[in-house]
């Protein structure tokens, strides 16, 4: 019974964190795409 409780909260804990990681990858993917875009309207 407390092995499920703990699993239970340890499954809570990891969606909580990768609902709090995955924004924040995609706000790092969309600023290096747009440094890339940047750095090629620079060199162009």
């Amino acid at each position: 019974m407390i092995d499920k409780a703990d699993a239970l909260v340890k499954k809570q804990l990891r969606s909580k964190i990768a609902y709090y990681i995955s924004p924040l990858w995609v706000k790092i993917l969309l600023l290096v795409l747009l440094l890339i875009a940047g750095g090629l309207n620079l060199h162009t």
